[in-house]
């Protein structure tokens, strides 16, 4: 999908340039008034950070280096990409477990080895859990839209990351196991799940988190993935809500 460009205003850019970046969190100087705050803390959450009031700061839950680019960038141009237009929306700790079990190890066949494939990496959560599925991130190959935060991911050891959309990415082979988080925008998420099953493996699995429409909408392609369904789980809700979304979510399950 094409990624509109936002803009901040000069008045809430004056107001980032004094921040204080400290690792992953982002504390504003000076007391600013309640219209104003409202504007600067509507660009901070658009990009990721959310208040934390123990700490009292911003906190980003990306690496200090991605959150360095992503403000020298901002504050450069003036312009940003918020995580909404990317569809990013990390996934929580104990969903990125539950799919892993629903995959479960994959079974080598006379010895050969087999692979993940993490088809929006993000920080790389879902892939190290796919790591331990296959035998190691080594096994490992994953996709990322940004190409700061694929060049993040490149440094941690999986056996390729490839910076682009997924619809331009193309495999060297078959996957065993395949978990992702797709964006949801426009339906792209059953675009992706579409082309990531056809990349999956014989007697391979794949579990995706999908939005809770896959139950009921009409769109023919979801239609077409409802009906090549293992299984389909539902989330709690609220279960994005700390992501910063509280659309509702599934658990699709799909095999080769």
């Amino acid at each position: 999908p094409v990624l509109k460009t936002r803009r901040c205003s000069d008045d809430v850019l004056k107001v980032l340039r004094s921040a204080i970046i400290s690792g992953s969190t982002l504390k504003l100087i000076g007391q600013l008034d309640r219209a104003m705050y409202t504007k600067v803390n509507k660009a901070i959450d658009a990009i990721g950070g959310k208040w934390d009031r123990k700490e009292q700061c911003h906190v980003f839950s990306i690496t200090p280096q991605e959150l360095a680019d992503d403000m020298e960038g901002l504050l450069t141009t003036g312009e940003f990409r918020s995580l909404a237009d990317y569809g990013a929306f990390y996934t929580p700790p104990a969903v990125v477990k539950q799919m892993a079990e629903l995959a479960g190890p994959a079974k080598k066949v006379a010895g050969a080895p087999v692979y993940g494939l993490e088809p929006s990496a993000g920080d790389g959560r879902i892939a190290d859990a796919l790591a331990q599925l296959v035998g190691g991130k080594q096994f490992v190959d994953c996709v990322e839209i940004r190409e700061s935060v694929a060049a993040e991911l490149a440094t941690k050891g999986y056996r390729t990351v490839t910076a682009g959309a997924f619809e331009e990415f193309r495999p060297v082979d078959k996957y065993a196991r395949i978990l992702m988080n797709p964006p949801f925008l426009r339906n792209v998420w059953a675009k992706h799940v579409k082309r990531a099953h056809s990349m999956l493996a014989t007697g391979g699995v794949l579990v995706s988190v999908v939005p809770s429409s896959i139950k009921f909408s009409s769109y023919s392609l979801v239609t077409e993935l409802r009906d090549l369904a293992s299984d389909v789980i539902d989330l709690p809700d609220g279960t994005f809500s700390q992501a910063g979304t509280e659309v509702g979510t599934r658990l699709l399950v799909l095999k080769g």
